[in-house]
């Protein structure tokens, strides 16, 4: 009986690994443009991340920190909550709250903060060219010292 117990508890084990490893990659996959605005535009909640850590050419950081502002000022995502977390390569990180307490702490409690919310917009800087990946639950921007369009949101 206990042998019968034990094949249970392996069997239920590798059962909920697969279906998470299932979600997880699934989660991982890229979506189009359209797929991800659905999603934003459900979201409740959203974390704008202006990752300046490895920007160390002071267009690239603007541009960052820039492109977080449009996406903060974009119309389509008034009325959500936003937190807005600022990296940098000493180690720390900037929290605007939506009740507009601001919190400088470590980089690594901003980590364990930025997924929580429904959606993140992560912005990164890239050392080859600007980029822009869809994900289910995120949206990735690589930034470069070259770029020079404008961030945000619009649907239609």
């Amino acid at each position: 009986m206990i042998d019968m117990i034990k094949w249970l508890v392996v069997i239920t084990i590798v059962i909920i690994s697969v279906i998470l490893a299932g979600y997880y990659y699934y989660i991982s996959l890229p979506i189009s443009m359209n797929e991800y605005l659905d999603k934003l535009q459900d979201a409740k909640t959203l974390s704008i991340v202006m990752d300046l850590r490895g920007a160390y050419d002071n267009q690239t950081r603007h541009n960052i920190l820039q492109c977080g502002v449009d996406f903060a000022g974009s119309i389509p995502l008034g009325g959500k909550k936003i937190f807005i977390y600022s990296l940098d390569n000493d180690g720390a990180c900037i929290i605007s709250y939506p009740n507009e307490t601001i919190l400088n702490t470590l980089v690594d409690k901003c980590i364990k903060e930025i997924y929580n919310t429904d959606q993140t917009i992560y912005i990164k800087p890239s050392n080859n060219k600007p980029s822009t990946t869809y994900y289910s639950n995120r949206l990735l921007i690589s930034m470069t010292s070259d770029y020079n369009g404008r961030c945000g949101v619009a649907y239609g």
